[in-house]
């Protein structure tokens, strides 16, 4: 507290850029040549009730004090120019759809530009296409999802306890399965709805390997017949040669 009390020391860091309740924050100048914002601020009014409203701003320093205490403590802070928070004169509510915009051209008439980091919440402005001049002094705000924050059901659920029993049926119920090893089933029931003698099917294939067989030994004993003939009447041509000589 005696630290506190003393004040900050006379030199400050400054900084482009800094990421605190799930939000990445760039000063307006650092962010003026990117495609995106990061400099949009938004803090709730002081009392949080329905008259309150808003505050909307420009991110415009971003600013770390430490103080004399050991350790050192630090603190960031922002420094924001603000939209004239006046209802329909600075700032206007949608009634139906609660969608908020702010007056470019209205400034807050109070020196206030400083928050800390921790109260800022992150949005972003955009224009309307309309060439009427009334719109055109009007800004839409976009309020951005933290990136940190996961959106969780409020559900309730009953805490677990260590004298909670586990789940078991009291009651179980064991079938036995009869199996014959001996007894192999030879019938099977085809699709069409007509029954299959497998015994049948397989004499059935078992004649035809067999005839096939056959035929294929027919066809080797014609084949080596044929070799033969051929050989023979080659010897007899060379019989009658070396007798013409």
């Amino acid at each position: 507290m005696k630290g506190l009390a003393e004040g900050p020391l006379h030199k400050v860091q400054p900084f482009n850029g800094y990421v605190v309740n799930g939000y990445k924050f760039h000063t307006e100048e650092y962010g003026s040549n990117k495609s995106t914002m990061n400099s949009g601020i938004c803090i709730k009014g002081s009392s949080h009730s329905a008259n309150e409203i808003d505050y909307y701003g420009i991110l415009t320093e971003i600013l770390q004090l430490e103080y004399h205490a050991l350790p050192f403590k630090r603190i960031v802070l922002f420094k924001c120019s603000w939209f004239d928070p006046t209802p329909k004169h600075g700032t206007r509510v949608h009634p139906q759809y609660n969608l908020v915009d702010v007056n470019r051209r209205r400034t807050f008439n109070k020196y206030e530009p400083f928050i800390m980091a921790v109260q800022a919440s992150q949005v972003y402005f955009e224009t309307y296409p309309s060439v009427k001049r009334t719109q055109n002094d009007w800004l839409a705000v976009c309020q951005i999802k933290a990136r940190s924050i996961v959106d969780v059901p409020n559900i309730v659920e009953k805490p677990h306890t260590l004298n909670d029993l586990a789940f078991q049926e009291d009651n179980s119920q064991m079938h036995e399965i009869d199996i014959c090893e001996d007894e192999t089933p030879y019938i099977l029931n085809d699709p069409d709805g007509v029954f299959i003698d497998m015994e049948e099917e397989e004499e059935g294939e078992r004649e035809e390997e067999e005839r096939e067989m056959e035929e294929n030994d027919e066809a080797n004993d014609n084949d080596d017949e044929e070799e033969e003939d051929a050989d023979d009447g080659g010897e007899e041509d060379d019989e009658d040669e070396d007798f013409f000589y």
